[in-house]
């Protein structure tokens, strides 16, 4: 998974394949894999990741949100390269956090 770092003033991001706006956890885009944020973990989880992380957990209940993060992004660098993850800083006083994974070989209509 190619990982690509960004900071803005403003976190808004489309996805690159269906140009749904990203952020929104009920209606996620089909190619969408995982929505994260710094301060409540995952907003989304593609239903195909959510065994193995629910495995990590049982293995290891003192995972923090972050390091789950980069376990999902290692198995996806190693498993399939057409994924991809924005990992957005934002500026300013709120200095959230999002990574969006998008599945760029995924099946959309």
């Amino acid at each position: 998974m190619q990982v690509i770092f960004s900071t803005v003033n403003d976190i808004r991001l489309f996805c690159p394949l269906t140009g749904q706006d990203a952020l929104v956890e009920n209606h996620p885009s089909p190619a969408t894999i995982f929505i994260y944020h710094n301060e409540v973990g995952f907003i989304y989880l593609a239903p195909r990741y959510q065994q193995k992380v629910d495995a990590w957990l049982e293995a290891d209940e003192e995972l923090m949100h972050n390091e789950l993060l980069e376990k999902l992004v290692e198995l996806n660098s190693e498993e399939e390269e057409s994924c991809v993850c924005f990992s957005i800083n934002e500026t300013g006083p709120a200095l959230e956090h999002v990574s969006i994974g998008f599945d760029m070989a995924a099946d959309v209509p």
